[in-house]
């Protein structure tokens, strides 16, 4: 295919990219994408379409760039997508030594039952100073809901001060005392 015919066909069907676009409009705005970036990532995968169209397996070239621009989405929410390792500057799954694990104060020694009873009783505690509301938006957050109503943002705002002033409280504390 020559590229005068391959852009006339793209001039064609620029309108799937801006459907596209809009379609996943939520998703972008949820990944803090830039509109332009993602329109030329789209507009690359158009024209990979339209150079891999092949005839004889499809009867439109319209179904076919949908589709690839579709799969590019989904490539664009794989490569950016904000929970798990990525969300960590993009650090795939590795295996660190335990020379290097305890260097950056990872310890691999299990806690004595008397360390884990102290961590469940300052747990409790911490969350027993909250309001009901606060602490549904903190288990809400845990399982990876954000706040979205006002209110819910000023709960969840309040059980972090909360939680942040009971814990340097119980941090330092100990160390106060000595």
């Amino acid at each position: 295919m020559d590229a005068i015919t391959r852009n006339n066909i793209f001039i064609e069907n620029m309108e799937l990219i801006n459907r596209t676009m809009h379609r996943h409009r939520l998703l972008l705005f949820a990944l803090h994408l830039d509109r332009d970036d993602v329109y030329q990532e789209l507009a690359i995968a158009a024209l990979r379409a339209i150079e891999s169209f092949d005839p004889s397996r499809s009867n439109s070239i319209k179904v076919h760039i949908w589709a690839k621009l579709q799969y590019a989405i989904l490539d664009i929410k794989e490569r950016h997508k904000p929970h798990g390792l990525a969300a960590f500057d993009r650090f795939g799954t590795s295996v660190w030594s335990l020379e290097l694990a305890e260097e950056y104060g990872f310890s691999l020694v299990e806690a004595s039952f008397e360390e884990q009873q102290d961590s469940e009783l300052h747990l409790r505690q911490a969350l027993s100073r909250l309001e009901p509301q606060e602490r549904q938006a903190i288990v809400l957050y845990l399982d990876g809901k954000r706040p979205v109503r006002r209110a819910e943002k000023c709960s969840f705002q309040t059980a972090l001060d909360k939680l942040r002033d009971y814990y340097l409280a119980v941090q330092y504390a100990p160390q106060a005392n000595q």
